[in-house]
């Protein structure tokens, strides 16, 4: 399941992956969205691919526990984010895999020295993006670690298209720890 999969972009990054998979869901609010997803599906001749109208934040409605959910820079477009990775945990197997890519921001006096940020990153970079209603999380990485088995964390820098210099994102892939 991709959660805010809108357009389905990203699978056009990652097609040996896209044929290795018995089903992909596609979950996003915007129907429009989604109906592109659907376009660029048959354009590429992707059978394995669903797509569902629904929220992030609450419940999902999926047939059954899966095996994998991924958020490709959503959670920062998501208002209660917390809630959406309650949804992914509830509807994950047990020792289900979750991944998330998503925009990078520290805490002030972060612990980890590897993870800290400048004061213009931490400050300058969310207020850029709150325009495009993207909203910088410090605390969402520390919460996946928190609620999943950490099983690879790292951050990503990149150059943004439209900003003049690097972003950094993270990315994380966690297990859904048993019962």
């Amino acid at each position: 399941v991709d959660v805010g999969g809108g357009t389905a972009r990203c699978f056009e990054e990652i097609p040996d992956s896209v044929a290795r998979c018995a089903s992909i869901r596609i979950l996003d609010l915007s129907s429009s969205l989604l109906n592109i997803a659907q376009q660029r599906a048959r354009k590429h001749g992707w059978t394995c691919f669903e797509f569902q109208k629904a929220d992030a934040e609450k419940n999902w409605n999926l047939p059954a526990p899966v095996d994998f959910v991924s958020f490709s820079y959503s959670l920062s477009m998501t208002q209660k984010w917390f809630n959406a990775l309650a949804e992914a945990e509830k509807n994950l197997k047990p020792g289900g895999l979750i991944a998330v890519v998503d925009f990078y921001s520290a805490w002030k006096h972060e612990e980890d020295p590897s993870l800290r940020q400048s004061w213009y990153r931490r400050n300058l970079f969310p207020l850029w993006f709150t325009r495009d209603n993207v909203f910088f999380k410090a605390d969402q990485h520390l919460y996946l670690r928190d609620r999943f088995e950490t099983v690879s964390f790292k951050k990503i820098r990149f150059r943004y298209p439209g900003t003049p210099i690097a972003v950094e994102s993270y990315l994380f892939i966690g297990r859904k720890r048993p019962s």
